[in-house]
């Protein structure tokens, strides 16, 4: 099985915690025809709403990263078969936001919640 991987840029808009400059990044990993993308913290940025993937792992807790309204409108952009909401409900967020975020996520889009408060 041959994996292929792609960065794709990951960083904070506005917010201080993860600048541009620091060049950090999110990473798409390709395996058996499956585009994984895991965005790393980061907000909707215009790399990040360009991305093609069938699975992402995306974050929803506000506070270092995007809220849930603006990650399901991400979402919703690049449409993937599959999300999973992720970094809220412990450091940073509340449980509800996987709510909120699976609320506003597209119909035709699944929402995998795997942080169950437990």
């Amino acid at each position: 099985m041959a994996i292929q991987t792609e960065a794709v840029a990951a960083y904070n808009v506005v917010k201080p915690f993860h600048p541009k400059r620091n060049a950090w990044v999110g990473y798409i990993i390709c395996m058996d025809g499956i585009r994984y993308y895991y965005s790393g913290d980061s907000d909707a940025t215009k790399e990040a709403k360009a991305v093609d993937c069938d699975v992402a792992f995306i974050p929803i807790g506000g506070t270092y990263t995007t809220n849930a309204h603006d990650a399901a409108e991400w979402v919703n952009t690049i449409k993937p078969a599959v999300v999973v909401p992720i970094h809220y409900g412990s450091i940073v967020g509340k449980m509800q936001d996987a709510d909120v975020f699976k609320e506003r996520v597209s119909d035709d889009i699944q929402v995998v919640t795997k942080i169950t408060g437990e």
